[in-house]
């Protein structure tokens, strides 16, 4: 008794899920691109004129 008898035909997977990565990859491209602009533009205010802390003091001590 053979249990894994697939037989001479050849059998070929589905283009389905090869369409469904590549749909995929494109949706993230495009989401890149819609929020790269956004980041960007991020600032948080404070870090860019602060000062950094001195040698031994603790950064909440002021």
């Amino acid at each position: 008794m053979v249990l894994f008898d697939l037989g001479s035909d050849i059998v070929t997977p589905s283009w389905l899920p090869l369409a469904m990565a590549g749909l995929l990859l494109v949706v993230l491209g495009l989401l890149f691109v819609s929020l790269r602009h956004h980041l960007r533009k991020i600032n948080v205010p404070g870090n860019a004129d602060a000062e950094p802390p001195v040698e031994g003091e603790s950064r909440g001590s002021r």
